[in-house]
């Protein structure tokens, strides 16, 4: 074993085993062998420089929520096969393994939703010191370091939800006024498996956006299935996003495959009222799930949101969040081209 594995990732070697048993090592660590050179910044935050890269830079980032096992769980197999030398980086990597504390108690967050912290937010009064706030301000310097040395050109942020879907595996795309995803992207994530990608309708504060708005960089949340605990994700079911990410780690384009991804626009973004607010959807509904046209979405006591002439898709409903939070998401398919 290296001395990079024995010092950054433990006994065992291992990524995922270092964030999960505090103290961290001293950092920063750096070692060069397979032609990449390996550093690591901060707990959980990876670098892979090639001795030649090519193409702009590549951010896979999990566990932004800690209880998101198996993206975690994914990047850290990667992980495991680029320090053993199985895979080769031909574009420099910034791997992060979002929110360590998190993790170790298998928590979406400690306190606050920390993929509602990108782009300043963390710096709001009375959302700093908590420890979701001080790892999305060191994400975001992480980020802005890398960048300024490897310009960034694509993100995958990988998730699993909190309930089951009508759609497994789908991706969100930032709001950008400058930009559409291209057909390079379109096929990688056909190739992960995705068979739906929403468009955001505005600004968000999710670190998809924070990359894609500082960077100017190609990124994608990616949802790929249902939360689960550590050790009970069956990894096999998801080979075809592992060989996808290796690929775009050596600068490969994945095959075709782009029809068959459905698209969707932000109808509404449902906004929790407070005391007075109801959501008129079932507490376990599937992401997906579709609504009739002239459907009482929710109501509070002074405004209500009803489905309007075109049946709408809701993702994401959840009233478990604070009052001006997003409670979900209302979706419109698009036509076909």
């Amino acid at each position: 074993m290296s001395t990079l594995a024995q010092d950054l990732f433990g006994p065992t070697g291992d990524m995922l085993t270092s964030c999960l048993q505090p103290p961290p090592q001293s950092l920063p660590l750096s070692e060069t062998r397979f032609d990449m050179t390996f550093h690591v910044s901060a707990l959980g935050v990876l670098e892979v420089i090639p001795a030649n890269p090519q193409l702009g830079a590549l951010v896979i980032s999990s566990g932004i929520h800690g209880n998101e096992t198996a993206p975690i769980e994914i990047l850290n197999k990667l992980v495991a096969a680029l320090i053993t030398g199985q895979l080769q980086a031909k574009r420099p990597l910034l791997l992060i393994m979002g929110h360590p504390a998190a993790m170790r108690v298998q928590q979406r967050f400690i306190e606050i939703n920390m993929n509602r912290l990108f782009l300043g937010e963390h710096k709001k009064s009375g959302i700093n010191p908590s420890e979701d706030a001080r790892r999305a301000a060191c994400l975001e310097k992480c980020v802005a370091d890398f960048h300024s040395r490897h310009p960034v050109s694509e993100h995958y942020d990988l998730h699993t939800a909190i309930r089951t879907s009508h759609i497994e595996r789908f991706a969100l795309y930032p709001y950008r006024e400058d930009s559409c995803p291209s057909a390079l992207h379109m096929h990688t994530l056909a190739a992960m498996g995705v068979s739906a990608l929403i468009h955001q309708h505005r600004p968000a504060t999710t670190f998809s956006a924070h990359s894609a708005r500082t960077c100017k960089a190609d990124s994608f949340t990616v949802e790929l299935g249902r939360v689960k605990p550590f050790g009970h994700n069956e990894l096999s079911q998801f080979d075809d996003l592992y060989h996808t990410l290796s690929k775009r780690m050596h600068g490969e384009t994945p095959g075709e495959g782009a029809s068959r991804i459905t698209h969707f626009d932000v109808a509404h973004e449902i906004i929790h009222q407070g005391d007075m607010f109801d959501l008129h959807v079932p507490e376990h509904a599937d992401n997906f799930t579709p609504f009739a046209p002239g459907t009482t979405i929710w109501e509070s006591a002074d405004a209500a949101y009803r489905v309007a002439d075109q049946e709408e898709y809701i993702v994401f409903p959840n009233t478990q969040v604070p009052k001006g939070q997003r409670a979900g998401l209302m979706l419109r398919r698009r036509p076909s081209a």
